[in-house]
């Protein structure tokens, strides 16, 4: 295998990875559901706290995962200029990467900024 198939290979087994990261937070969001269901059944504000503080940390593994795709996503778009490709699918997927990433950071400031959420935070 050459460098360059090597260099593939990690990056997919890499990204594998990071599709087991989302299924956990989509595990722990649909936890953090159950918590808010919970409280709504109980009137405990408590564990309405419990279920943002998850909430929080998946919106903030999620950014992170989302950065990783732009540079990837960036750096595919770069390599089709070097290569004299055409990169216009490579700039679609980088502006619709932005455009995701923007979408969580707003999502991860009402959720930081709002105490009162209501329902299970989208990611």
């Amino acid at each position: 295998m050459n460098n360059n198939n090597s260099n593939e290979y990690n990056r997919l087994l890499f990204e594998d990875n990071i599709s087991i990261v989302f299924i956990i937070v989509s595990l722990i969001n649909i936890k953090a559901n159950n918590i808010i269901e919970d409280a709504i059944l109980t009137n405990d504000n408590g564990k309405y706290q419990k279920a943002l503080t998850l909430y929080k940390i998946n919106i903030i593994i999620t950014i992170l995962v989302y950065i990783y795709f732009i540079i990837r996503n960036v750096y595919f778009y770069n390599q089709a200029i070097e290569n004299n490709e055409d990169p216009t699918f490579e700039k679609i997927r980088v502006i619709g990467s932005v455009l995701i990433l923007i979408g969580t950071l707003l999502l991860a400031y009402t959720l930081f900024n709002d105490d009162n959420e209501q329902g299970e935070v989208e990611i």
